[in-house]
């Protein structure tokens, strides 16, 4: 007899235990993440929206996906040293 459990009273129809294993992914090292909020139609937001419900993907993974396809269409140049190294805006902290 094969292990499981049982599905109501029919002792033949049995559910395995384990569930099957997710797709695995090449995976790479992590790297650190920011959340960036931006305005977009919601014209836009419901295509995404439908978009994500049919493919089965979060719409984090559809974002970053088209960002990344973007970019790499485009012909990028990296800011100077100085605009890299400007502080953040904000308050500033309160030294203790």
């Amino acid at each position: 007899m094969s292990k499981g459990r049982f599905i109501g009273q029919a002792s033949s129809l049995r559910v395995p235990d384990q569930k099957p294993e997710p797709k695995v992914e090449e995976v790479q090292p992590e790297e650190r993440t920011l959340k960036v909020y931006a305005e977009i139609p919601e014209s836009l937001y419901e295509k995404l929206q439908d978009y994500t419900f049919y493919a089965y993907y979060n719409q984090s993974e559809i974002i970053k996906q088209a960002i990344e396809e973007f970019l790499d269409r485009q012909e990028i140049k990296p800011r100077p040293d100085v605009v890299k190294k400007r502080k953040k805006p904000g308050r500033p902290r309160a030294k203790r």
